[in-house]
């Protein structure tokens, strides 16, 4: 099948608490383009507008476009999503082991939400099922909608 591997679009980041970087974004807005990465250091974001930025609450418009975003296997096309390179994901928390000798101290709550809309043409048909990720406890959430 011929297809058009080319991409654009906008997204939306909202990051609180212990993964919102207030001080090096009031300090350098354009750290807010290294947030949103995937491994593939793909889609690009071309332009930013950071609607609030206070040290609780940070809300970030990445508008993105890109090329060669899908990956082919065995007729299959894959695409990655990008994540919070400060997140829980990225950070420094190490798996817990059997046995904790000490309280594990985040220090804050932290509350991590991706939403993702994905529209693609007509002759496309998605395999994986819509899913909604919601994971929640004593040191924050993640929400992966």
């Amino acid at each position: 099948m011929q297809y058009e591997n080319k991409f654009s679009g906008t997204t939306d980041l909202i990051v609180e608490n212990a993964v919102n970087p207030y001080f090096m974004l009031y300090q350098d807005s354009s750290y807010a383009y290294k947030l949103l990465r995937s491994s593939s250091g793909k889609p690009e974001f071309k332009e930013l507008d950071i609607n609030r930025l206070s040290e609780a609450k940070s809300e970030i418009k990445y508008a993105f476009e890109g090329e060669n975003l899908l990956k082919e296997k065995e007729g299959y096309y894959f695409l990655e999503l990008p994540k919070v390179m400060n997140s829980f994901y990225y950070g420094h928390y190490s798996p817990p082991a059997s046995e904790r000798t000490r309280k594990l101290d985040i220090g804050n709550p932290i509350n991590e939400s991706y939403s993702f809309t994905i529209v693609a043409p007509e002759e496309y048909v998605f395999v994986n099922k819509e899913v909604d990720i919601k994971r929640e406890n004593s040191a924050g959430k993640l929400l992966y909608i």
